[in-house]
């Protein structure tokens, strides 16, 4: 008897196993890495009904083609693109049975940049320090590290008949380029004043050169940079920093980043605004906005009291 779980038969861009995020490793070079819009990866776990820590799949652009070995029941959430189960259209943000032999089509997204891929029960794929998150860098996590491929094969657990549950359009995460919050950081005040001043005042756009490890932005240098500090003793690192090397074009680090890091850094984005940046495609204009510590926790716990509050529809 085969073992339940999904088949896949193409992959995509990039698609990696994502689970919560392995943390308490910094010392050790290891990034905690976890979903790059973590949203929409707790979304999809919800409506699957499992644990909001468990592996899911996070996929880039989509792509992704997969077959069901047993009955599973899946949901697929994220960015706006074309599902199909066996041809036919099926909906996303809503929990879907596959029958066995059932393939599961992600099409190309239409805006934003990132789905994610749920299944009952989540995948069974072994851990490394106490996660299955993929960072390729480090190659740790998922299948040896790196993203699948056609002819991988993801463990799950079948599923017997279950509730269904759909989001509605008008309660999902909204995708959005709203100016990104930053809070200050300690290096802040040692910063070029034209530089702080012309770092809120600039529109950058996302470079194409960018990836779960950080991203590039692209535009007119800041003002001020040839005044930047040349060196800066290395100190850790966090997803979200805001670093501004030598060029004057900011870097924002993302889940998979550098544990250490030199450049002076302006500031960090509150967390619930570097999950929205992940959903920003190459080209979208980006700029920023200063506020304190204090609001920008209270914004991403606003973020999470709305995700815990809002209700799904029980379909059956």
């Amino acid at each position: 008897m085969r073992e339940a779980g999904l088949a896949v038969i193409a992959a995509g861009p990039c698609t990696l196993v994502q689970d919560g995020g392995r943390f308490g490793h910094f010392r050790a070079g290891v990034a905690e890495g976890g979903p790059a819009d973590r949203l929409s990866f707790l979304w999809a776990n919800r409506l699957c009904g499992n644990r909001l820590d468990a592996q899911a799949l996070e996929i880039l652009g989509g792509g992704l083609v997969v077959e069901a070995r047993g009955r599973l029941q899946v949901a697929v959430t994220g960015a706006p693109a074309p599902l199909a189960l066996d041809d036919r259209p099926v909906p996303l943000w809503q929990s879907l049975d596959l029958p066995p032999g059932g393939r599961l089509a992600v099409g190309v997204a239409r805006a934003g940049m990132r789905l994610y891929l749920a299944v009952r029960g989540g995948f069974r794929l072994p851990q490394v320090l106490g996660s299955a998150a993929t960072v390729v860098r480090e190659g740790l996590g998922g299948l040896s590290g790196r993203p699948l491929r056609a002819g991988d094969f993801l463990p799950a657990s079948e599923s017997g008949p279950a509730p269904v549950f759909y989001l509605p359009p008008e309660r999902r995460p909204p995708l959005s380029a709203a100016p990104l919050r930053v809070v200050a950081g300690w290096q802040y005040r040692d910063l070029p004043r034209t530089l702080r001043r012309a770092f809120c005042r600039a529109t950058f756009r996302l470079s194409p050169q960018g990836d779960r490890q950080g991203l590039r932005l692209i535009g007119a240098a800041l003002e001020g940079r040839e005044a930047l500090p040349r060196a800066m003793i290395s100190e850790g690192a966090l997803a979200g920093a805001v670093q501004i090397p030598p060029d004057g074009l900011p870097v924002i680090l993302g889940p998979d980043h550098q544990t250490m890091g030199g450049y002076p850094k302006i500031g960090t984005l509150v967390a619930c605004d570097l999950w929205r940046l992940y959903q920003l495609r190459p080209g979208t204009p980006v700029r920023f906005a200063l506020l304190s510590a204090v609001r920008g926790a209270a914004l991403t716990r606003a973020a999470l009291r709305r995700f815990e509050a809002t209700e799904p529809l029980r379909l059956r």
